[in-house]
């Protein structure tokens, strides 16, 4: 009996279960995307044209990902979407996350957003202060896809062109505010702008993380950065700036660093060389490399 039971698992496994697994190529760019289940139903009733603590529910979302996945080098967020960029080329002996198994890797970053955004949604009801606090439950649900891009210049297009929705995203919602989904159809972008400049109201001065998203990279943690400027304000010496500090404390093996949204995101098509900068090459000192 106990022989025919371990044929029929093993017949089970082998035969059906791990036929429909499917496994990334080792050594390449692989993109998560995670997305919001119905949360345009989810959403309503939340502050328009954006809710910060939506925003900061999805940011939440992205830095438990980053946190989470094994490999993963940055996160842009934006809307209800998270898109993740993982690796596994760092050196000869690294690993693949779930040895780059899709069916894994989908199932658990939709688990792990899961989760962070409802631990999120279940603080401001805590608080019981915000109408998210107040009206959202704990119930949000998201999906996944994943799937791999050869060419890192792709993978740089691919966050633009996140960025490029992002913003056209932005400035439907704000119009959406001052107009009805029937006045706005069919109106370009430069239109909507106009129903927004109509109504008294400017796209421009809204903040940059509902205008073009936000991305969450490894940072030097704030803390460590004021305990250092203290030091500064104790001897009376003139501080450096942000940047320099923020550099010159990340390249100290001691410095402490942590994922955090970059406040300071900019526009990737006006610096291209932000994006470039955090997505990692096969090797340095390729032809293509040096002539980018």
């Amino acid at each position: 009996m106990e022989k025919s039971k371990n044929e029929l698992t093993k017949r089970m496994k082998e035969q059906y279960e791990l036929r429909c697994r499917h496994f990334f190529p080792r050594r390449t760019y692989v993109l998560v995307r995670v997305d919001g289940r119905s949360f345009h139903t989810w959403t309503r009733g939340l502050e328009k044209p954006y809710d910060c603590e939506l925003m900061g529910c999805m940011d939440a979302a992205a830095i438990e990902l980053c946190k989470g996945v094994a490999g993963a080098k940055f996160a842009f967020v934006q809307s209800d979407e998270i898109s993740l960029l993982m690796t596994d080329f760092e050196d000869v002996s690294s690993q693949a996350w779930f040895d780059n198994c899709q069916n894994k890797i989908e199932s658990i970053t939709a688990s792990i957003a899961t989760m962070a955004f409802n631990l999120k949604v279940a603080e401001f009801n805590r608080a019981a202060t915000t109408k998210l606090g107040l009206t959202k439950k704990p119930n949000a649900m998201f999906d996944s896809r994943a799937w791999t891009i050869p060419d890192y210049i792709e993978v740089e297009n691919y966050f633009v062109d996140r960025q490029v929705d992002a913003t056209r995203n932005s400035v439907t919602m704000l119009a959406s505010a001052y107009a009805s989904h029937k006045q706005l159809h069919g109106k370009s972008v430069s239109d909507r702008h106009e129903v927004i400049y109509q109504a008294g109201d400017n796209w421009a001065k809204h903040p940059v993380r509902f205008k073009h998203g936000g991305v969450i990279r490894r940072m030097v943690t704030l803390d460590l950065m004021k305990a250092q400027e203290n030091v500064f304000d104790a001897l009376r010496i003139s501080k450096p700036s942000e940047k320099s500090l923020a550099k010159a404390m990340a390249a100290d093996p001691a410095a402490r660093t942590s994922w955090q949204l970059d406040e300071s995101t900019p526009v990737f098509t006006h610096d291209r060389n932000y994006i470039r900068g955090m997505i990692p090459r096969h090797w340095e000192g390729d032809e293509t490399t040096n002539k980018i």
